[in-house]
């Protein structure tokens, strides 16, 4: 899952970005909602740093889902 150059951390690695989307991904589909948590355990330092390499990467609609997911485990559901 992640690159096995940086281990998925390396700001300006392609793979390492579409390894940390992809965590995202899988943790949208856990019914994970947009949080810090949530992030950092996508590897990203922060909200905000995530949903910049979002936008920058055309990925804003996986930000727009995480953000209007109801039936999360953060929710307590």
């Amino acid at each position: 899952m992640n690159c096995d150059l940086h281990l998925g951390f390396h700001p300006g690695c392609k793979q390492c970005a579409n390894d940390r989307f992809e965590t995202l991904e899988w943790l949208l589909s856990l019914g994970e909602v947009w949080a810090d948590m949530t992030v950092r355990r996508a590897g990203f330092p922060s909200l905000s740093a995530a949903h910049r390499a979002a936008y920058r990467a055309g990925r804003a609609d996986l930000v727009a889902r995480l953000k209007t997911n109801r039936e999360g485990v953060a929710l307590g559901v």
